[in-house]
């Protein structure tokens, strides 16, 4: 189906199916586009870009690095589990070793864009 960008000061505010388009201020103008259109990309009057210039290498290792960022923050949330002080019985304790595995593990997904995140215990 045909798409249209909402373009605010040469950048894409917004994508939508050209059924779904609706009046805008006069600041704001509906350009037709492709699929490929995405939100932040920049529109020059005839030709759309992405404002990332980054090498799509790039663009997954930064991605990499942001997954790497959530999983130490979720580690650390979780480190009073595993302390000898630790109010859980042994068999909770066990649940949280295999969650924090299970974190551990994350980077050898392949896909940073469609991580699989464990469940936390309860």
């Amino acid at each position: 189906m045909a798409k249209k960008a909402l373009i605010h000061n040469g950048v894409v505010k917004q994508v939508e199916e050209s059924s779904n388009t609706f009046e805008v201020h006069s600041d704001l103008k509906w350009v037709d586009c492709d699929d490929s259109v995405k939100v932040m990309w920049t529109y020059n009057g005839s030709t759309f870009a992405d404002y990332d210039t980054r090498t799509t290498a790039q663009k997954t290792a930064a991605e990499w690095d942001l997954v790497r960022v959530n999983r130490t923050n979720l580690l650390k949330e979780s480190d009073w589990t595993q302390g000898a002080d630790s109010p859980l019985t042994d068999s909770k304790k066990a649940e949280w070793v295999t969650y924090r595995q299970s974190l551990r593990n994350i980077p050898t997904q392949s896909d940073p864009y469609n991580i699989t995140w464990p469940t936390k215990p309860s």
